[in-house]
């Protein structure tokens, strides 16, 4: 008899053990992030180091699993559309790539307006409510941003004076870099990314406005030798969250992914200043030349950038209009 109720507690106990770790196990969240830059693109490595802290800061409640290189099949342009949707709970984008949906996200690659990686910090902070307003409306919350380098131009050629920029092919990354294209007088060219190095190599296009770090992914020295640092603009990506599934966390789970969101940003503005070095480094050791604009060039694109961010205000409406003013008067422009 006494073993028969030994027996009977320890089936109890089983059934109790095994019910506590499918518990466990089905309390597990897990968020699948795609990510369009290949894997060891620095957005790319900056959403894996997310992913990790939050495994390790929520001991395994919370996973991030990270698909590179357009893995899940979606594509920049259709992010927010995609973490909207809750097709992917959680998302990394191309802000400037997104203009199509909403014009205000065409900010960070307004050409010329922001000089230096501080100027870009500010215009963040400036911008940031609107982001949220943005991101508010699309059922989705913004977790942290990330910029890309200052952009430049890669060249078969030294840019030597506006002249060289006539009926010159070029691929751009998006509305703003296309406009600029056809301002200077070039023309305009839409590329998807993977097939940018073939066409310079075909003279299918013949110069690719992006930065040192796509640059260097892309291996551009075998096809363009030469690269004018134009400070273009600092492009922003954001990592953000379908509301739905933000709304399903625990508050300390939320506590979590906002402090950590908070450290990657910090992080990813500091990498971002650290690889565009790295990469320029890398660039000049292939042998390509790297040039600055003359003054008189500058100035032109300055005149040029004013009539891109007039144009984008008429669009975008108020809130660009007020970030613009904003940010002029805080840099003293």
């Amino acid at each position: 008899m006494k073993k028969i109720i030994l027996w009977g507690l320890l089936l109890v106990f089983t059934m109790v053990g095994l019910g506590l770790a499918a518990s466990a196990k089905a309390s597990t969240i897990k968020w699948d992030l795609p990510v369009v830059w290949p894997a060891g693109n620095f957005h790319t490595v900056g959403c894996m180091e997310f992913a990790k802290l939050i495994d390790t800061r929520t001991k395994g409640q919370l996973k991030i699993i990270v698909h590179p290189g357009g893995a899940l099949g979606y594509k920049g342009p259709e992010m927010l559309k995609v973490v909207r949707d809750g097709l992917a709970p959680i998302g990394e984008m191309l802000l400037t790539g997104l203009v199509g949906d909403e014009p205000f996200l065409g900010l960070t690659s307004m050409p010329f307006l922001m000089k230096s990686y501080d100027e870009a910090s500010r215009l963040l902070s400036i911008s940031r409510p609107y982001y949220d307003k943005i991101a508010a409306r699309w059922k989705q919350k913004f977790l942290y941003t990330s910029p890309w380098s200052p952009s430049g131009i890669y060249t078969k050629k030294p840019v030597a004076s506006m002249a060289y920029f006539k009926g010159l092919k070029t691929r751009g990354y998006d509305k703003n870099s296309a406009e600029f294209t056809k301002l200077v007088g070039g023309v305009p060219i839409v590329l998807p990314w993977g097939e940018v190095y073939a066409a310079l190599a075909a003279g299918v296009i013949d110069s690719v406005i992006t930065s040192t770090i796509s640059g260097v992914d892309g291996k551009l020295w075998e096809v363009t030798p030469h690269f004018q640092r134009l400070e273009f603009a600092f492009p922003l990506d954001a990592v953000t969250v379908n509301l739905d599934a933000w709304k399903k966390l625990p508050d300390d789970l939320k506590k979590i992914v906002l402090d950590t969101a908070r450290e990657m940003e910090s992080k990813q503005w500091v990498v971002s200043k650290e690889t565009d070095k790295k990469c320029e480094e890398r660039l000049l050791k292939e042998g390509v030349k790297i040039i600055h604009p003359t003054p008189e060039m500058v100035a032109k694109y300055g005149e040029i950038g004013k009539t891109i961010w007039a144009d984008w205000v008429k669009v975008a409406g108020p809130d660009a209009e007020a970030t613009l003013k904003e940010f002029l008067a805080a840099v003293r422009r």
